[in-house]
């Protein structure tokens, strides 16, 4: 079996669009393959090696807020306890 790092699917796009415009991570931001100035890129949206916004911010309540608080932890804890026994 090969050792090959995986690189996430967003990763590639952005070598793919730094790749497109030449290495210029500026270029890239420039960008006019939008389909509204341009020619349409399906990649266009995730060029900058990020998820796109996908509408409004999550508003948490306080309860949310402190279960996720909590989860956080125990995976946190989890993690560590790994490391100390391996």
């Amino acid at each position: 079996m090969d050792n090959k790092k995986c690189i996430s699917p967003l990763k590639l796009i952005r070598a793919k669009c730094l790749d497109c415009v030449g290495g210029s991570a500026k270029e890239v931001k420039l960008c006019t393959c939008d389909g509204i100035q341009s020619t349409s890129c399906a990649l266009f949206p995730c060029r900058f090696g990020k998820r796109p916004a996908e509408g409004k911010k999550r508003i948490f309540t306080d309860k949310q807020r402190q279960e996720i608080a909590d989860r956080f932890k125990k995976a946190r804890e989890a993690k560590r306890a790994a490391v100390v026994s391996a």
